[in-house]
């Protein structure tokens, strides 16, 4: 997507990047042990070129592959106007903010519960032309918003959605009605 698409219900910033925080912090202890790790190394022996510190360093590199690779693939989830955003991004995509799944490309959406006394119980399933599929449970969805009734109204829109497919769901723009049926 070039433009930035229009939210209709999405997890707010700040909630997304305390999400991410933690492993791109990883990233920040990695990037710093790996450069103490290459300065001591050299200091000690005079050259960058010794095998002193090996097992630090994968460690370090590990902290900064994990912590980067995880930090970005920790999606905006929410429904937007031109499609759903999951809540991790495929590796390919690490680099739209946020990714969204156009309608065109969703084939189906199933919301299945499997518990009917709990708000987040239950699992979401995106099918897409390509053949895949993406799933996600509503726990997921309630971490990420922090409120139990976004997390049930994000429920709601995709159970909607899924009745309204393969057509447009929102043709109008991205005006939501108050009420969900």
């Amino acid at each position: 997507m070039s433009a930035k698409p229009r939210a209709v219900l999405t997890v707010p910033g700040p909630f997304l990047w305390r999400r991410r925080f933690p492993l791109f912090s990883a990233f920040l202890i990695g990037m710093i042990g790996l450069g103490v790790v290459v300065y001591d190394s050299a200091a000690q022996r005079g050259d960058f070129s010794s095998g002193a510190g090996t097992l630090p360093t994968v460690i370090f590199l590990t902290c900064i592959l994990v912590g980067l690779l995880g930090s970005l693939r920790i999606n905006a989830l929410g429904v937007f106007a031109d499609g759903v955003a999951p809540p991790f991004k495929p590796v390919g995509k690490l680099a739209e903010e946020p990714f969204v799944v156009r309608w065109r490309d969703v084939t189906r959406i199933a919301v299945e519960s499997y518990r009917e006394d709990s708000p987040a119980g239950y699992l979401v399933t995106l099918e897409l032309s390509s053949g895949s599929e993406i799933r996600f449970t509503g726990k997921l969805v309630a971490n990420r918003f922090k409120s139990e009734s976004q997390a049930r109204r994000f429920r709601e829109l995709l159970s909607m959605i899924a009745g309204r497919l393969p057509a447009a769901p929102f043709p109008q723009g991205v005006e939501v009605p108050d009420r969900v049926e």
